[in-house]
């Protein structure tokens, strides 16, 4: 892949935009749950992933647009603007192809291929759409969802930008004769949900909304998926704070229905247009307070930080997010860069977790993959990396112990008895044991005293303690006998 198809696609350089006016900072806990409400009134929103080295290109910035944004919402853009028919696009060479991407020598996660390949699990895929066509997802690809025309109709299969596609590839791609991508659950089942198109009849990027993607979130919660995959970020100081209630509700709504959802963290170079570069990104924020939530930041393939990566103590794990290939939508390839690439890692990991261990929850999920990670030898979390880079073999295979569900017991009501001091207790005992042992060897040395006394006499009886015997007391009236003299 040449630098100017890298450029070609820079989209495929972290995770999507919503791009807003300025609100209110959120309140630090977040709000009571609720089934959110999902009416499309939100400001326009940019989604990340557009032929653009810093970011994607309004609707409203580009002077060629043709239509407003919502009307690039509501239809399909003229194909003739899609990704794939780009002149600059140049495809990979054929060994390009057959190399076996950095991120699988680095996870190893086709070893975890022996115990589970993702079978029987759904993962949404929250974005652009997904080339239901294209021959390495062929067959495992079901209708999902299109909501960019406001309401929810059925849909997604096709993806004109190619983001979705490439975020599909790495959960879920299957093996192919001459290709090295291969999806890290390639037995898994996607369900694309559009949230929208991302480019519009001249190729420029789309506007979306925070309230489609909340629409979008809810969509795929509700299809019946067990992992909700989420490469679109929004900045918490662009939301206002009933759109950051909003996204508190949907996050409450998915563990309320054991749903887990994996969110890309989100690139600095998107939001250099911010002043206060201390921001963090929905609905990766949410990892903070929900266990069914994880954050995803990324790492280069020297296991680096990957500088720009939205980070912060939200984050919850780290994955590969830069320099290798994915799906592209008609057959393609395409190199990929960013943490909307980082978050489909994971999300193909817990599609793994989720088939193997199929009454784990979501949150039990997310606790196999936090305690398997490779740990950096800092405090955890990690600020840059949450607990570490994710180890798929080790999250399949590891004897973990089961979560700790004891119910706390009521306090007594009443006075409390004065506990006994354990160590006078243990003083005791150890004082009579050793009273016990001094008794048993004094009695068992008599024994051995008196056998030996035995032994001398021929156990004839001894000589009485007290002395030699008295005599006889005499008669009374009479002398005691004199023993004769002189004989």
């Amino acid at each position: 892949m040449t630098g100017a198809a890298v450029r070609a696609l820079a989209f495929l350089a972290g995770a999507a935009v919503v791009a807003l006016p300025a609100a209110p900072p959120a309140a630090a806990a977040p709000p009571a749950a609720a089934a959110p409400p999902l009416a499309a009134t939100s400001p326009p929103a940019t989604v990340k992933g557009t032929p653009t080295a810093k970011g994607p290109a309004t609707a409203k910035s580009s002077p060629r647009a043709r239509t407003s944004p919502a009307d690039a919402r509501d239809r399909e853009p003229n194909p003739k603007a899609c990704v794939h028919n780009d002149p600059a696009l140049e495809r990979p060479t054929a060994q390009q192809a057959a190399a076996a991407p950095w991120p699988r020598d680095m996870l190893r996660y086709d070893q975890a291929w022996t115990y589970t390949r993702g079978a029987r699990v759904t993962v949404a895929v929250v974005d652009s759409g997904v080339d239901a066509a294209h021959e390495q997802l062929t067959g495992h690809v079901v209708t999902g969802s299109d909501i960019t025309g406001g309401s929810v109709r059925p849909g997604g299969t096709t993806d004109c930008f190619g983001h979705g596609t490439a975020v599909a590839g790495i959960i879920a791609a299957r093996p192919l004769p001459g290709r090295g991508v291969v999806g890290i659950a390639p037995e898994a089942t996607i369900r694309p949900v559009r949230e929208s198109w991302g480019i519009d009849d001249n190729g420029h990027a789309t506007t979306s909304t925070a309230d489609a993607l909340l629409l979008a979130m809810r969509t795929a919660i509700d299809s019946g998926a067990g992992v909700v995959n989420v490469s679109i970020t929004v900045a918490d100081v662009e939301l206002r704070a009933e759109q950051r209630k909003a996204f508190n509700d949907i996050a409450q709504y998915a563990s309320d229905r054991n749903v887990l959802i994996v969110a890309a963290s989100g690139n600095r170079s998107q939001y250099t247009r911010l002043r206060d570069q201390t921001f963090t990104t929905y609905p990766a924020r949410l990892a903070t307070w929900y266990r069914n939530v994880i954050a995803v930041s990324g790492v280069t393939a020297d296991g680096a930080v990957d500088r720009d990566a939205v980070t912060g103590p939200f984050v919850t794990v780290a994955a590969p997010d830069q320099g290798f290939l994915s799906t592209l939508e008609h057959g393609g390839l395409v190199a990929v860069s960013g943490t909307s690439y980082a978050a489909p890692m994971v999300s193909g990991l817990a599609a793994l977790l989720r088939s193997r261990f199929p009454t784990a929850t979501a949150a039990d999920i997310r606790a196999r993959i936090t305690a398997t990670a490779d740990h950096p030898s800092t405090r955890l979390p990690n600020p840059s990396v949450g607990y570490g880079v994710i180890n798929p073999l080790a999250a399949v295979t590891a004897v973990l112990p089961p979560p700790d569900t004891a119910t706390p017991q009521a306090v007594p009501v009443g006075p409390l008895q004065v506990p006994t001091d354990p160590h006078a207790r243990l003083g005791r005992a150890a004082l009579a044991a050793g009273g016990g042992v001094v008794a048993v060897t004094a009695l068992l040395w008599s024994w051995v005293l008196v056998a030996r006394r035995g032994r001398r006499r021929r156990w004839r009886p001894g000589r009485s303690l007290a002395g030699p015997p008295s005599p006889a007391p005499s008669p009374v009236g009479r002398a005691p006998a004199q023993p004769p003299v002189g004989r």
